[in-house]
């Protein structure tokens, strides 16, 4: 199992074709190893690789005088003494220079914080169940702030719902804002927030649901299985700066694919 990376060919995103670059890493549980890579989060250089088979999060950072990617045994891999059963997906704080990573415990039903280059956790929230403070099967999570207000939104994928976290600005703590039911939901894999609003996808519907920040309502609902223009199989991940498909990265900055 390896990390790819692909560069594009072209300067207009919506005409993106990818050229691959390089291969690295390979199966296994070694320093530069990786079982089962989920999802990845660019931050300040740096490369957060979701190594879920490990549980831990490898870190990987781009040469550029080189050009090709290196794994940065420094700062990674981290979270290895945390008790991680199977995580998932990972965001990292980026307002007034914030570098803490927030990561779905997918199997252990929690959120987990802590900083590159910890083996162990700061903090952690949530426990099994449907009520407030609890998950099942949390899956994707994205960071955003609005002013001073910073929050984490989660796919609570066993719930059917998404969760918006407030991040209490002293200590660093989650508290519970709320959340939104998505009806007929299948299972929600992964989410992304921007000015405009919440993008959440249903990998088992094929769809891409659009809600406000205050989760009061849906924007749109986009997608239908299969192969046309709109439609999708088996989505399982947005495209950030980078998309993870069997187990390779590669350059975007569409919103979805």
């Amino acid at each position: 199992m390896y990390i790819g990376y692909y560069a594009p060919t072209v300067q207009d995103p919506m005409e993106w074709r990818v050229e691959y670059i390089r291969a690295i890493g390979s199966y296994g549980s070694g320093p530069h190893q990786f079982k089962s890579p989920m999802s990845i989060c660019i931050h300040r250089g740096y490369i957060h690789i979701v190594d879920a088979g490990n549980n831990r999060i490898s870190v990987l950072t781009y040469d550029i005088a080189n050009e090709r990617l290196e794994f940065n045994d420094e700062y990674g891999p981290y979270f290895t003494d945390a008790g991680l059963n199977h995580p998932w997906d990972i965001a990292i704080e980026y307002k007034d220079y914030g570098n803490r990573s927030w990561v779905t415990d997918y199997g252990n039903a929690r959120i987990v914080s802590g900083y590159m280059g910890s083996q162990d956790i700061s903090y952690s929230y949530g426990s099994y169940g449907s009520g407030i403070g609890e998950f099942k099967s949390p899956t994707g999570i994205a960071y955003y702030f609005q002013g001073d207000d910073e929050f984490l939104y989660v796919c609570d994928a066993g719930n059917k719902r998404v969760v918006r976290l407030k991040i209490t600005s002293l200590i660093e703590r989650l508290q519970w804002d709320r959340e939104i039911k998505i009806p007929g939901a299948s299972f929600l894999v992964d989410i992304i927030v921007d000015d405009q609003g919440v993008y959440v996808l249903d990998q088992g519907n094929s769809k891409i649901i659009g809600l406000n920040h205050e989760l009061t309502h849906f924007n749109f609902v986009l997608g239908n299985k299969g192969t046309d223009t709109k439609e999708f199989m088996n989505p399982r991940a947005f495209m950030r700066r980078c998309i993870i498909r069997n187990s390779r990265i590669r350059n975007s900055r569409r919103l979805y694919g």
